[in-house]
């Protein structure tokens, strides 16, 4: 971090700005007021739709990109450094209605005159703190796991129970009515098996071992859990034809791939309602389609399609869609799904490709390689 020697703190303030116009850290000096009185091109390059020279001398600026809890800190700052003429310490501004930035501050204390005021330099840290985030996240995870690896154990002895129960009692009722609910106890029983093996897949992490299967099946089983959490005004529809090429892939990582497309399209339509369609057909990509699909070389395919009528992704979102940390769900997304998802499908070999029309929905495609029948 910058520091300046006791002699330069001395000087008159006027004597610096010069030198801190184009200081390459973002610097601002703000006043006893809480008035900014300078701020230097770094720092203004953060708040892009600000017109700095408008709001000079304002006491606002400051305190609206702040929460309230920040700006108690912000007035806390400058009292320690009146009294011990230096601060440092981190500060969370609110760039924009989606975006928080994170700054390691380093405050000096200088005079305007008989003013007194801080001259406070900035050093990014958001993606650093999004790093200590997302570890102490998997940490939290990884504990979770170990609590859900207990609970589905025990869930799983009981709904066996359930089941063996069902088919003895099955041998010794004779009326219709009797016997249907039984089966449809039987039947949810298997359900809930069938949940409780996604929850362990979930828990053992991003298994490696590869296997020949058809999508199939685990697209029909995946459409039971995004039923759980999806909105009754979204509706959830199927298209895979029966004859389609298996794939040789890893079934927990092909998993979460489409089941992360699923919610994803599921938050798009939130609140809202539409059409989740969930389609998978067989693909023969020739030279000219795999100049398009880039990467992707001519030869068998399945394509997973995960179409929804939500309000589209804007031009220059869909750009950053793939990039970590990118999210536009503000304090409830992580931006690591996407990320996630192209890099599982690329380690496959495949491709995943993204189309959307603003106001009519979006289309994610997923290309891995087929193994034919």
């Amino acid at each position: 971090m910058f520091s300046f020697s006791n002699s330069v703190l001395l000087q008159d303030l006027a004597t610096l700005k010069s030198s801190l116009s184009l200081f390459p850290l973002p610097v601002y000096v703000v006043n006893d007021q809480f008035q900014l009185t300078f701020v230097n091109a770094a720092f203004a390059d953060i708040f892009p739709q600000i017109n700095f020279s408008d709001i000079i001398y304002s006491r606002g600026f400051l305190f609206d990109v702040m929460l309230d809890d920040e700006r108690v800190r912000f007035m806390q700052a400058f009292e320690v450094m009146l009294s011990k003429k230096n601060w440092v310490g981190e500060l969370k501004y609110t760039v924009s209605s989606e975006e928080e930035r994170f700054f390691e501050t380093h405050w000096v204390l200088v005079t305007d005159g008989t003013t007194p005021c801080a001259i406070v330099f900035h050093t990014d840290i958001t993606e650093k703190k999004k790093l200590q985030e997302q570890v102490l996240r998997s940490q939290r995870m990884e504990s979770l796991g170990l609590v859900m690896s207990g609970v589905t154990h025990d869930l799983n002895n009981i709904l066996s129970t359930v089941m063996v129960g069902s088919r003895l009692l099955l041998g010794k009722v004779s009326d219709d009515q009797s016997k249907l609910a039984i089966e449809l106890m039987e039947r949810g029983a298997k359900r809930g098996g069938g949940l409780i093996r996604h929850l362990l897949s979930f828990v053992r992490g991003m298994d490696q071992e590869y296997e020949t299967f058809s999508l199939q099946p685990l697209i029909t089983e995946l459409r039971e859990i995004v039923l759980q959490v999806t909105d009754s005004e979204i509706e959830f529809k199927l298209d895979i034809p029966d004859f389609i090429w298996n794939v040789h892939a890893n079934v927990v990582q092909i998993h979460q791939v489409i089941m992360n497309l699923c919610l994803n399209a599921k938050d798009a339509m939130e609140n809202k309602g539409g059409v989740l369609l969930v389609t998978a057909c067989n693909q023969d990509v020739t030279l000219q389609d795999s100049e398009y699909l880039e990467d992707l070389s001519p030869g068998k395919y399945v394509c997973i399609q995960v179409c929804d009528t939500g309000p589209g992704i804007p031009k220059e979102v869909a750009e950053k869609i793939f990039e970590p940390f990118f999210t536009t769900k503000s304090t409830k997304g992580t931006g690591l799904g996407l990320s996630t998802v192209m890099t599982i499908v690329r380690n496959h070999k495949g491709v995943i490709k993204v189309r959307s029309v603003l106001g009519k929905g979006t289309q994610f495609m997923v290309f891995l390689p087929a193994v034919e029948k």
